[in-house]
């Protein structure tokens, strides 16, 4: 049994060992934290990969999943989850160098999709090198908020997730001069983010299709 946030005494600050509850998927992460002493609590997480008090929940993407995830819409889902749910959240971006491999996606949509979680969403992007470096900013975190602030964590349920239309939007908010505006003519015109050839031309225009239809009036 871990002390509660009443039972913490104040004195004994240094014998305290913090804990994590972690996603019981996060295996990689967890086992980097046993170069830390903090103790895990593994199980599966309705929001959040990490928690480390009952107000700071931390979401970990790697490059490459950052990536995937803006492409099915998920990273906005899980912003506002994660958003709703606590109120101290932190995004940690792990490797970003893993998100630009391949070229297949545009590095306007990658930062695109950053800078909404931080300005939109208001979630602290919090960039690391590798698993070592996230797990010790994980103990960190747990030691902030657990030794210095009193807080321990505590698992809660999801509110609901994004409709499909949101998930498009944010898809497309993701481009190069992108608003939520334009993101919705888009829609409009073109119906899905990737569906069919009329959405060719603003995958290489950065929103010049737009200008066009509205120049036609359409």
């Amino acid at each position: 049994m871990h002390a509660n946030t009443s039972d913490l005494n104040l004195k004994d600050d240094r014998t305290y060992r913090p804990y994590l509850i972690a996603d019981d998927r996060e295996r990689e992460i967890i086992a980097a934290l046993a170069a830390h002493p903090v103790d895990i609590v593994p199980q599966r997480l309705d929001v959040a990969d990490f928690l480390c008090s009952s107000e700071c929940a931390v979401e970990r993407k790697r490059g490459d999943d950052l990536v995937s995830s803006i492409k099915d819409g998920r990273f906005r889902d899980e912003l506002a989850r994660l958003t709703e749910t606590f109120e101290k959240p932190v995004l940690i971006i792990e490797d970003l160098g893993r998100a630009f491999l391949g070229g297949n996606f545009y590095p306007a949509s990658i930062y695109g999709a950053l800078g909404s979680a931080a300005l939109r969403f208001g979630v602290p992007v919090i960039p690391t090198r590798h698993a070592g470096d996230t797990a010790l900013l994980l103990y960190r975190l747990a030691v902030r908020e657990q030794v210095e602030r009193k807080n321990t964590p505590e698992a809660r349920s999801s509110p609901k997730k994004l409709s499909p239309e949101e998930r498009k939007t944010f898809f497309l908010e993701g481009f190069f001069h992108t608003g939520p505006g334009r993101a919705k003519q888009l829609l409009e015109y073109f119906g899905s983010p990737g569906g069919g050839n009329r959405c060719a031309p603003v995958r290489g225009g950065h929103g010049h299709q737009v200008r066009q239809t509205q120049a036609r009036g359409e």
